[in-house]
């Protein structure tokens, strides 16, 4: 499956994408709880607009995808993505919530056309490869994920204690002056892991770049004779 260069360049970037997306989903939800000091409902609510836009988002990049192809809706989502991420590094423990959600509403833009992959990856296939290649991106999805958390739990618990001492040497423990101090370099550790995340997503436009540009080119041809024989037993079945 993956000899067939349209449908590994997609997976390329639907892996290398996955950092940013788990952003929201892990990094955001720990910055508001253990930053910011929010519940975790109230983590979750902050987190809705990016669901939003994102839903908002889909047909738009849809409709770009079958008018210009993969390449350039995929190239833009990209770079859009890697810019809101690292602006992410920005954000304090005092981020109004106004400010947030506006934000986090439009990062759901881009994450909408960063999920055009899936719909290019599938369309590179032939269709007796249809349901390989639909298993094959999700599974290497989720081991993408799954990684990508482990490797961002770890640094942000080596690099977050390593800041955390720093800041504390010398301050009486259980003093407001530590606390600060504390929240303030794990604000920092999290500001640095917003920066790696941008940083590795902006590599995706490497592959983004080599995808298909222009109408996406459906083999009719090739799906039609698969489909028969489908049509043909479902009628049999039927009958009996």
């Amino acid at each position: 499956m993956f000899a067939q260069r349209g449908f590994a360049l997609n997976n390329v970037v639907i892996w290398i994408t996955t950092f940013s997306l788990t952003a929201d989903i892990f990094l955001l939800p720990l910055f508001f709880m253990q930053v910011q000091g929010h519940s975790p409902t109230e983590a979750g609510w902050l987190l809705l607009p990016v669901g939003l836009g994102a839903g908002l988002a889909g047909p738009i990049a849809g409709r770009g995808y079958d008018a210009f192809g993969a390449r350039w809706i995929t190239s833009a989502g990209v770079v859009y993505l890697a810019g809101f991420t690292a602006t992410l590094a920005l954000w304090t423990i005092d981020t109004s919530a106004w400010v947030i959600v506006p934000l986090l509403f439009v990062r759901g833009f881009g994450s909408a056309m960063v999920l055009i992959p899936w719909a290019a990856a599938l369309n590179e296939v032939r269709a007796n490869e249809m349901a390989r290649a639909t298993a094959i991106l999700g599974a290497t999805r989720n081991v993408a994920g799954s990684l990508i958390v482990a490797i961002l739990t770890t640094f942000l618990m080596e690099r977050g204690d390593a800041l955390r001492e720093n800041a504390v040497r010398g301050l009486e423990p259980g003093s407001p002056a530590f606390f600060v101090a504390a929240r303030d370099a794990l604000m920092f550790t999290f500001h640095e892991v917003f920066l790696i995340v941008a940083t590795v997503v902006m590599l995706a436009i490497v592959a983004a770049l080599m995808l298909r540009s222009g109408r996406p080119r459906i083999a009719e041809a090739e799906r039609a004779p698969a489909a028969e024989p489908m049509l043909i037993e479902g009628a049999e079945a039927l009958g009996d």
